[in-house]
């Protein structure tokens, strides 16, 4: 008998997906839309085991006849595949937080051996085709990169860019208070990666290719060492490393309490630079070595430029320390080492620079709201700059010039104590 047409001679109790000796629950379908159900169904998938090497499976909701469908069984909407529905969390579980997964505690099984005299830019080219070819994780994750939905927000000279990216729902909803970070293995750890990772070392960084890309070209370079994600003393370091990856790529730096979702290990990321809108509207300005504060969409942006690194370094550098000095006074006792920032270096045309977006809240107001006021957007270093990534496809058409400005003034410092804070290194 064919196995297809089994189903129809089991008892009731075991049809429309009922289990024997279970109640079946009353919902009424007619009163629960398309997008109800496969929330409910991603939810539930990513608690379960991924199936990582199953690309073909596709999954689809099935439910009894509706309106004129008179089928026995029909499909509720359009099927997609199943890694998808179980999203990011469940194969990010899986592959990295498995303890004991990588036997080699240390980095000598992920970095590559490739010629450390060849530019970055190429070694990393080289890094990314060969993770293509061995990583299916990684592969998938670009190209979902090319099927993100976008949506371009402008007012005046300035963009902004709404980028509609399930894959980084995990980052947008991320734990990083410390009982979450000390209770979770941390993925940029050796032992913990995908046995396919690979990476390239760069001085005490490791290069490894983000498997949840926000741009092309999207990498993280990780410290060698487990150690806390803070940038006093690493300005230097993250100016060299945008000095090295040239024009044609970014690095950023995420503070731990402003969109690190691994506060607990430092890095750096790196990404195409010409997908970043504000990184080129800024581009043009020319040379301030001193330091200058634009305030654009919302967003307090202070942007140092100079053919002499060394300038620029020394400009930022004592930036964090007004800003961690102001902080310190007004919460005495109670403020952190290092103060909320988000840090984009870029070298192009001969000269260096970073844009430091000064912040004063993790995440805006309408990321807590409920029902139907609730954004899913997180601000990181490259939502700062231009690119507001949501976690749920329905939000991309919500967000508009109003409440882009309401998430931008929510996060960040206001421009009148940056101004006051900046003057200072004016003078110097």
């Amino acid at each position: 008998m064919d196995r297809r047409q089994r189903p129809q001679q089991r008892p009731a109790d075991r049809r429309a997906g009922g289990a024997a000796g279970l109640p079946r629950p009353h919902i009424a379908l007619d009163r629960v839309s398309q997008r109800q159900l496969r929330r409910g169904l991603r939810g539930r998938a990513a608690d379960h085991a991924a199936i990582p090497h199953r690309p073909h499976l596709r999954l689809a909701l099935l439910v009894p006849p509706l309106g004129g469908q008179h089928r026995p069984r029909a499909v509720a909407g359009n099927e997609e595949p199943l890694r998808r529905v179980q999203g990011s969390a469940a194969v990010d579980r899986n592959c990295r937080a498995a303890a004991g997964q990588r036997s080699d505690m240390s980095w000598q099984a992920v970095v590559l051996d490739l010629a450390a005299d060849e530019p970055l830019d190429q070694r990393i080219e080289r890094l990314l085709a060969q993770q293509r070819a061995a990583w299916p994780m990684f592969r998938d994750g670009e190209r979902a990169l090319a099927q993100v939905r976008t949506r371009r927000l402008s007012d005046g000279a300035a963009t902004i860019l709404v980028q509609a990216n399930p894959g980084r729902r995990r980052s947008t909803h991320a734990k990083v208070d410390p009982r979450s970070i000390a209770e979770r293995p941390c993925f940029l750890c050796p032992q913990n990666m995908p046995v396919e990772e690979r990476g390239i070392a760069f001085d005490e960084l490791v290069v490894l290719p983000n498997p949840f890309p926000i741009l092309p070209f999207h990498l993280t370079a990780a410290d060698r060492q487990h150690r806390p994600q803070q940038l006093r003393g690493r300005v230097g370091r993250l100016l060299a490393l945008a000095a090295a990856a040239g024009p044609e790529l970014a690095v950023f730096y995420n503070g731990p309490r402003c969109g690190a979702s691994a506060p607990d290990h430092f890095h750096f990321q790196i990404c195409s630079a010409a997908g970043i809108p504000l990184l080129r509207e800024l581009a043009a300005l020319g040379e301030q070595p001193r330091g200058v504060v634009y305030d654009t969409f919302g967003r307090s942006v202070v942007r140092f430029a100079s053919a002499d690194h060394t300038l620029v370094q020394a400009g930022v550098e004592q930036l964090l320390e007004r800003l961690a000095a102001d902080e310190a006074a007004a919460r005495p006792g109670e403020a952190p080492d290092e103060p909320m920032v988000n840090v984009i270096a870029h070298r192009a045309d001969g000269r260096l620079t970073a844009l430091v977006f000064p912040r004063k809240a993790h995440r805006p107001a309408r990321y807590f709201a409920a029902g139907a006021e609730r954004l899913a957007v997180s601000p990181a270093a490259l939502e700062m700059a231009g690119i507001l990534v949501v976690a749920e496809e329905e939000d991309l058409d919500r967000i508009d010039l109003a409440a882009a400005r309401s998430i931008y003034e929510d996060v960040s410092l206001e421009p009148s104590r940056l101004e006051r804070l900046l003057a200072p290194i004016g003078d110097r």
